[in-house]
């Protein structure tokens, strides 16, 4: 992306906060709802899956924020005009500590599967998914993201 440097500055860091509250918010706000309309057997099925796909997509996108997916990345590869991810912000801009996936390997490619692609695993996938557990991994990062921020 034009104009966004690898290494964010100051400046940029902190008017990314906003965007990593929303997608915090976002999250609790669409996987709350998603158990409320769950528990609700009147409750539309076109809804329930909107505020599913919206809570998996904000938490792939926490997940990425968190795990630290440019670990392992060689500096070519850092710094190759290829890599449409080098602009991404990750906790790592914020703090050295260890935070950790919210995804296992198998729940990202699922959540990857079910946004993303038309694939065969929807037949296997009946959308069990650990939203209670989810939301509190994402809890406790986002806890542990304030205490530094």
């Amino acid at each position: 992306m034009s104009g966004v440097s690898v290494d964010p500055s100051k400046d940029q860091l902190e008017k990314m906060k906003e965007h990593i509250e929303y997608e915090y918010k976002m999250l609790i706000h669409s996987g709350t709802r998603f158990l409320e309309l769950s528990q609700d057997p009147t409750s539309n099925a076109n809804d329930k899956n909107a505020y599913l796909e919206c809570f998996l997509l904000h938490l792939r996108v926490l997940d990425e924020f968190f795990s630290f997916k440019h670990e392992g990345k060689s500096e070519k590869e850092k710094k190759s005009k290829k890599d449409k991810r080098d602009d991404d912000v990750l906790v790592t801009h914020y703090s050295k500590q260890k935070f950790g996936a919210l995804l296992t390997d198998v729940e990202r490619e699922n959540v990857n599967k079910r946004l993303a692609h038309l694939t065969l695993i929807r037949l296997e996938n009946k959308d069990n998914w650990p939203i209670d557990d989810l939301i509190n991994k994402a809890e406790a990062s986002w806890k542990k993201l304030q205490e530094i921020m």
